[in-house]
């Protein structure tokens, strides 16, 4: 048999559009006075979260008469009666729309959550314009129950690597593997194989006993450069798709489907990945229902990736772990992605890594420190003593001081004498003990490293390194700019601080593969436990 090369090679499939426009018959209904309104209706959706509603009106209904035509029924409120005068006011509020409706030839098109009139004009027609926070389209001729969830994801730039035999013909593939026609000689065959699996890369996870994929559109490349290069701010540039658990229920999105999938993509990429609608397709592929609610929009910003080739093992473990879900994992997935990201101020990345770690320790029951609890016994009973004594001496100084307002002063310093060893709300020491609960030895390899390199500035531990750019970063700014070496400073403690971040994520996500450590220059990956005693503080990124 010949080889026809054409044959196998992949053609690129058409069921995926990253803009969606409905036709038709539309009809929209309202509350004070209750009435509807019918015409010739539009609606659209782009990629980048622009949407618009439109309906050119030529059919007015409404339960009371009205004297002022369709301007009175949009308007809302009740016109007054003063003898023969009949009068009415407009203000900038306009009559609740409670629902919306387009009927197309292909099906139809609904909102009723968050739809508002968002302006309209008057003239020979009544041109009217929507906005909706959900809406949905379903097909008329459905392809039987849906069987399978696409998510088309934006911002995502990643390398894709991997292919599965079950996954070549799926009908959601974006570039389907040809078949290898049999009766080639071997040469041949394997010719055809090269060919064939030319465009089969694809990041692969498992979705609830089966498997899902993320696949690159067809003009991935040059979508992605339009994003690297500023020309957009948000762009698709894949298709993520797997089945629908059984039993879900498909009004509760928010119930089954993995939206937090999303904020994974991003720690992985580096920058904010979301989608721009939700699409529900049968067995063959075929849409039935397209749900627009955006989720995880955001403009793409270069930040720095945590994963390459184990994003679709992180997606395949994160379910196993009992944060995943939960709003402490997702807070501090966001802090870590926005502070990874190259255009934010020196500023910005710390007040970013710090809202993840303090959100962390809060969760982990590290908000707060007892001082003493790793001294000895006679240490703590010195310190006891040494604490007791000072306050017995303020204590008598407030009996013989004559001026109320400075007695009471202090006796209230004397009482916070006492508790001085009790607790504390440090940053740098709740981050110290988040570490030691995950087994992370950061803290302790990097305050032996400054008992050996003292800095300028007289700090000798880690935790308070960190509290002191914490503090500076949120509250002030941070005075580097002049000093070519405090600056580096300020950097090489940012970017530890982002690496710890996304290592306790990933162990909170009990993520097993390697990730990208976040110091400069970017070491090779690593996987999340390399950090050990024996590490070198210049593997840290310190000087």
């Amino acid at each position: 048999m010949t080889l026809d090369l054409d044959t196998v090679t992949p053609k690129a499939a058409d069921w995926f559009t990253p803009r969606v426009r409905y036709e038709g018959r539309g009809r929209a209904e309202f509350k004070d006075p209750k009435g509807t309104v019918e015409g010739q209706a539009a609606a659209c959706f782009d990629e980048n979260g622009n949407s618009s509603i439109e309906l050119i009106v030529d059919k007015v209904e409404c339960e009371r008469e009205l004297h002022f035509g369709i301007q009175e029924l949009l308007a809302g409120g009740k016109p007054v009666r003063n003898g023969k005068v009949v009068s009415f006011w407009v203000g900038t509020e306009t009559n609740p729309c409670t629902s919306f409706s387009l009927k197309t030839a292909a099906g139809m098109f609904s909102a009723r959550d968050g739809i508002r009139l968002q302006e309209y004009s008057l003239g020979e027609t009544a041109d009217l314009k929507f906005h909706s926070l959900r809406s949905q389209f379903d097909t008329a001729a459905a392809d039987g129950q849906p069987k399978y969830w696409v998510l088309p994801l934006s911002n995502f730039g990643p390398e894709f690597h991997f292919s599965h035999p079950t996954l070549d013909s799926h009908p959601l593939r974006i570039y389907p593997t040809p078949s290898i026609p049999e009766g080639l000689n071997t040469k041949d065959a394997v010719l055809a194989a090269i060919r064939a699996n030319e465009q089969n890369k694809l990041i692969i996870f498992e979705f609830n006993g089966s498997l899902g994929f993320i696949e690159p559109l067809a003009d991935f490349e040059q979508r992605v450069e339009q994003l690297k290069s500023g020309r957009c701010e948000r762009i698709v540039t894949a298709v993520m798709a797997a089945e629908i658990p059984n039993g879900s229920d498909l009004r509760n999105l928010e119930i089954w489907l993995p939206f937090d999938f999303l904020l994974l993509l991003g720690l992985a990429v580096g920058n904010k990945t979301g989608t721009p609608w939700i699409e529900l397709r049968g067995e063959s592929g075929a849409l039935i229902q397209r749900i627009h609610e955006e989720a995880g929009l955001g403009t793409f910003m270069r930040g720095r990736p945590a994963i390459s080739g184990g994003i679709g093992a992180l997606l395949s473990q994160c379910r196993t772990s009992m944060h995943f879900g939960g709003d402490t994992l997702r807070v501090a997935l966001k802090s870590a992605i926005q502070g990874g990201q190259s255009d934010r101020t020196l500023e910005e990345r710390m007040a970013h890594i710090s809202r993840g770690f303090d959100c962390l320790c809060k969760h982990f029951g590290f908000g707060t420190q007892q001082l003493t609890h790793l001294l000895e016994p006679s240490e703590k009973q010195l310190v006891k003593q040494a604490l007791g004594s000072a306050a017995a001496a303020i204590r008598e100084a407030a009996a013989s001081c004559s001026d109320r307002v400075k007695s009471d002063r202090l006796r209230k310093i004397a009482d916070r004498t006492i508790d001085a060893a009790s607790q504390d709300r440090d940053f740098g020491l709740a981050v110290s003990d988040l570490l030691r609960s995950f087994d992370f030895p950061d803290a302790r390899i990097i305050d032996s490293h400054f008992q050996t390199h003292p800095r300028k500035d007289g700090k000798l531990t880690w935790s308070s390194v960190v509290s002191s750019y914490r503090g500076d970063a949120i509250h002030k700014y941070l005075d580097v700019r002049a000093d070519p070496t405090a600056l580096e400073d300020a950097l090489i403690v940012t970017d530890h601080c982002h690496d710890i971040l996304v290592r306790v994520i990933l162990k909170m996500l009990n993520y097993s593969g390697a990730y990208r450590p976040m110091m400069r220059p970017t070491p090779n990956e690593k996987p999340v436990d390399w950090v050990q005693a024996t590490t070198l503080p210049s593997e840290l990124g310190y000087r």
